[in-house]
């Protein structure tokens, strides 16, 4: 599939996995009452995966890169406040 859509559904994985357990939780989603990054550090993390595919990085390898950014880049919005514009 193309590069655009696959990442988009990865996105939407991400984002609508933590929606649907906030949803039966009973509790707003996380996405909706937040203004931090949350689609956009899952965005990146899904183009950087199709860079490392496209250099032919071993798919293990591939997997604990992509995992230990994702996990930074949402560390440093917390840490940080990083915010995104309302």
């Amino acid at each position: 599939m193309p590069a655009f859509t696959a990442t988009m559904m990865g996105v939407v994985t991400g984002v609508f996995g933590g929606v649907i357990r906030n949803v039966l939780c009973n509790e707003i989603p996380l996405i909706l009452r937040d203004s931090r990054p949350y689609a956009v550090c899952a965005f990146t993390g899904c183009w950087i995966y199709l860079g490392l595919t496209e250099l032919d990085v071993d798919t293990i390898y591939n997997v604990l890169i992509l995992t230990a950014f994702i996990l930074i880049a949402r560390l440093v919005t917390f840490k940080f406040d990083i915010r995104l514009p309302h």
